[in-house]
């Protein structure tokens, strides 16, 4: 929900003031905030909140999943609209989204055993697996 409303907000503050002009929603200015590069990292937004819905994440899991992919594209558009001196503010809870990613990354790569499996009421899967290191 936050993006859809970031995207209505967006759409009426650049008509306020001015005349609307959709197509100065599409210039890339090489200089200041880069219209088309917000827009771009919007949709990615947008697309990556809508494979969460929980319906959605249920039926389509393999979309969800890599659809959770474009955070890249979302963050290298949304430097190109804000420009790097402002994107430092985001930075520090990204560097510690890479930090999580690299240790995941290095946890996976560990073999593990499954001790258990069972379909709950609520149509969702329960996995047991040894603690151990892939025994």
């Amino acid at each position: 929900m936050p993006f859809q409303v970031i995207f209505v907000l967006s759409i009426v503050f650049s008509s306020r003031g001015y005349d609307f002009n959709l197509l100065q929603m599409l210039v890339w200015t090489k200089v200041g905030v880069s219209n088309l590069a917000g827009e771009i990292s919007l949709l990615t937004g947008l697309f990556l909140w809508v494979a969460t819905i929980p319906r959605i994440r249920r039926k389509f899991f393999e979309l969800f999943f890599y659809t959770h992919h474009l955070y890249i594209i979302f963050i290298i558009f949304y430097i190109f609209h804000v420009d790097i001196s402002f994107s430092f503010t985001m930075l520090p809870s990204f560097y510690l989204f890479l930090v999580d990613r690299f240790l995941r990354f290095l946890q996976s790569r560990r073999g593990v055993r499954l001790v258990s499996s069972r379909i709950l009421p609520c149509e969702g899967v329960e996995l047991n697996f040894s603690k151990g290191h892939g025994n």
